[in-house]
């Protein structure tokens, strides 16, 4: 990436022409500033003519202006003070049509001042991590995450987006001693976790909990995880983190997404990692847990739930095989398991899926189908997607096959009949892959992104394809990445954009620069 400091160019907003009532006082100002990277092939602002502002709100009406590019400061005052606030940009060429934009999460205005670095990228492009000086923004925020010891990046790591829009990246390992055969050690496994911020496109910097850290800088967790699972218990709002290698203690823990510190969680009965977990529906929302492999190496069959009124985990009847390395999704009807390594090692993958559901006088059930999925997939992805008429689908794609190599296929299974078919032949990978990520948009397209190509993971990839399963244009074409990715964490923002951050690169080492944005 390049190391050019890029200029802040500040949005210049204008109040519109609503008249102010005798509470004119009572109104707020902000301050903003797009933050964007200014390399000329990534930079929003090559070819935009004009920038179109606006801010709208659920008991405000939407304020909207355009104006030239301009160098100088700009605000927008008069903004009536509340909650969920969105402030959008979007970048005009000549022709009229949209070439760039920049979306925040929604925020609270109050009375006074209040200033935005907001995240400005080409619509349909991965962008780097902006560049931009000036001491708002290095007070607060950072394009690179903050290393441990002598540890640079992370690979298999676990996300998890919070109430206020941030997401929280949890543990992960050394890209460059990453095995992933063998049990991971403390030395090569990180203890500490990153919250990134859709709104300015950067880590926050500004929040310390720096017990595991020399400097003092990271916000550390109870112990180094990696394939490891988060996710929220009953109540939504705390998220319980589980698992991971090395096995130790405390097994879980639970992130206070309020007050921003993890504090030591209940242990499973069973500590495992490389595990699956998916809320389940019809138990109050519980999070279970399936599958994996325990402090011996050996691969697990069972299951436990988080009963969050006790505050432990009990158990449940086994899967139909062991496996890890599989896939769980969540859907109205259960929690669904695909695929995986059994307790050959690495040989063959399953093509078993178990549906765990929820019974009606509260226990749980583990439903088995053999041989369910067209091709054997251990390392693929698997998510749920709605057609036309809100119908869930889950969308499986790539991963280790039957014959030890990655695949470049996918198939859609059906929840309520547990009926795989192979996708159309121009819904593919293009090329074979695993432990690559696949995000599903806001309008049910899904974001293939990296992985890597070799079934010894020698070769990563770099590029993402965009799919269409259940829209009728299947596949939409291949996307250039900024840096090769496999074993990297993907997630969707809160305002529509998919941010890939750490991974594998090639050579072994880790991906460089640290995150991407996916702007659709």
């Amino acid at each position: 990436m390049s190391k050019s400091i890029t200029k802040m160019i500040p949005a210049v907003l204008m109040a519109l022409g609503t008249a102010l009532t005798s509470c004119q006082w009572n109104v707020g100002t902000i301050d903003v500033y797009l933050a964007y990277n200014a390399v000329p092939e990534k930079n929003p602002l090559k070819n935009v003519d004009k920038l179109k502002m606006r801010i709208e709100g659920p008991d405000m009406m939407p304020r909207e202006k355009e104006f030239a590019i301009s160098s100088k400061a700009g605000s927008i005052g008069n903004i009536p003070p509340g909650k969920d606030r969105i402030l959008s940009v979007e970048g005009i060429d000549r022709s009229g049509r949209i070439r760039s934009r920049g979306v925040s999460t929604p925020f609270e205005v109050e009375e006074g001042r209040k200033e935005i670095y907001l995240f400005f990228s080409n619509k349909g492009e991965f962008s780097p991590p902006p560049s931009v000086s000036g001491s708002g923004w290095k007070a607060n925020y950072t394009t690179e995450m903050r290393n441990y010891k002598n540890i640079k990046g992370r690979a298999f790591s676990a996300v998890q987006a919070l109430p206020n829009g941030l997401l929280l990246i949890t543990g992960g390992a050394d890209p460059a001693v990453l095995d992933f055969l063998s049990p991971l050690g403390a030395n090569s496994v990180i203890p500490t976790a990153e919250l990134f911020d859709p709104t300015s496109g950067a880590f926050v910097s500004s929040v310390k909990r720096g017990e595991c850290d020399e400097q003092g800088q990271a916000l550390c967790m109870q112990e180094p995880r990696v394939f490891h699972t988060a996710g929220y218990v009953n109540d939504l709002e705390r998220i319980l983190v589980i698992g991971g290698e090395p096995i130790t203690s405390p097994y879980s823990e639970i992130f206070d997404p309020v007050d921003f510190i993890f504090t030591p969680g209940p242990a499973p009965n069973i500590p495992r990692s490389r595990h699956v977990a998916g809320k389940l529906p019809g138990k109050g929302g519980s999070l279970v847990i399936a599958g994996g492999r325990n402090e011996v190496n050996q691969v697990l069959d069972s299951i436990e739930i988080f009963d969050s009124n006790e505050q432990s985990f009990v158990g449940g009847p086994p899967l139909g095989v062991a496996r890890r390395g599989s896939r769980s999704v969540s859907t109205g009807n259960g929690v669904v398991v695909t695929g995986g390594f059994g307790d050959d090692g690495d040989a063959t993958p399953t093509r078993q899926v178990d549906l765990i559901r929820a019974n009606g006088d509260g226990s749980v059930s583990v439903d088995t189908y053999s041989d369910c999925l067209r091709k054997p997939r251990a390392w693929h992805t698997a998510v749920v997607v709605e057609d036309k008429d809100e119908k869930q689908v889950i969308f499986i794609c790539g991963g280790i096959s039957g014959n030890g190599e990655p695949d470049n296929t996918c198939e859609c299974l059906d929840p309520e009949t547990m009926k795989s078919e192979m996708a159309p032949e121009n819904v593919k990978l293009f090329y074979a892959r695993w432990g690559h990520t696949a995000t599903v948009l806001p309008d049910q397209k899904v974001l293939v992104a990296g992985g890597f190509s070799t079934s010894t993971g020698s070769a990563v990839l770099q590029n993402a394809v965009l799919l269409d399963p259940v829209g009728g244009e299947y596949n939409l074409g291949v996307l250039p990445m900024n840096a090769a990715r496999a074993g990297h964490s993907a997630a969707l923002l809160t305002n529509g954009m998919v941010v890939l951050v750490g991974g594998v690169g090639q050579g072994g080492q880790p991906s460089t620069p640290d995150y991407e944005i996916y702007n659709p």
